[in-house]
């Protein structure tokens, strides 16, 4: 079955919500720990493990900080495809408005 204009807004607005609730859980998680591990003299001295993409990553070393910048920016993108696409079914939608007034 094709997707009708409702679903296709309604398919991007989960998938943008659920990128926006993935990030916003990491922050959390982030923040968490470094308020857990806070007593720590530096940050250098915190370790930082979060779940990313279902796996938990010390994102306070290089290679896990790495990780969660790849992670997030797929997120990123993954919200900015969703944006567009309503965008454009919003912009097929105006222009058979206008055939259909001509």
């Amino acid at each position: 079955m094709a997707d009708t204009p409702n679903t296709i807004e309604q398919n991007a607005y989960d998938v943008a919500s659920s990128c926006d609730n993935s990030i916003d859980q990491l922050m959390e998680d982030i923040k968490s720990a470094i308020a857990v591990d806070g007593e720590n003299d530096t940050i250098e001295d915190t370790t930082i493990n979060v779940n990313v993409g279902g796996t938990d990553i010390d994102v306070s070393s290089g290679g896990g900080a790495l990780v969660l910048d790849s992670y997030l920016s797929k997120l990123s993108t993954i919200e900015q495809t969703a944006a567009s696409a309503v965008s454009k079914k919003n912009q097929m939608a105006e222009r058979t408005r206008q055939i259909v007034r001509s």
